[in-house]
């Protein structure tokens, strides 16, 4: 198992036991969609989600050991924006990072983010979104409720 992987796996595991609910989080308009024609995207602990292509209604704060939100992000394929930040126990990023991603259909994907580096009290950061679908054992590490057909 590599260290980001094993790294993901405990901090999720302490979100599980400590008070986390689940929320999925239907990102898109119209009618229900089979799960094979959208695209899954589960924000990493410590990530605020504050809007999808700006849609605050969408929001969702992925909070740390003391508790939080697990959450599922379903979307349409194609291009979306999110307005992120990053927040933990001790750091924070007090400007938002918009990121524009292209997701497919039938893909699960994890948005995380990076630490760069403190400038003036303020943490830098850069949000990633890894596509995990060809890893459904890193899937399942992150989520209690694996039911994944991948």
């Amino acid at each position: 198992m590599q260290p980001r992987t094993l790294l993901l796996a405990i901090g999720y595991a302490l979100l599980v036991g400590c008070g986390v609910t689940h929320r999925d989080i239907i990102a898109y308009q119209g009618p229900s969609q089979p799960i094979g024609q959208l695209a899954v995207v589960k924000p990493q602990m410590f990530i605020e989600v504050e809007s999808i292509d700006g849609d605050q209604s969408k929001s969702v704060v992925v909070m740390g050991a003391t508790g939080g939100v697990d959450a599922d992000i379903s979307l349409l394929p194609g291009k979306h924006q999110f307005v992120l930040r990053y927040r933990d126990m001790t750091k924070r990023s007090y400007e938002t990072v918009k990121a524009d991603f292209v997701v497919l259909a039938g893909h699960r994907y994890l948005l995380w983010g990076q630490l760069a580096y403190q400038h003036s009290g303020n943490y830098l950061w850069t949000p990633n979104l890894d596509d995990m679908t060809s890893t459904p054992e890193r899937w399942c590490l992150l989520s209690p409720r694996c039911h994944s057909p991948y």
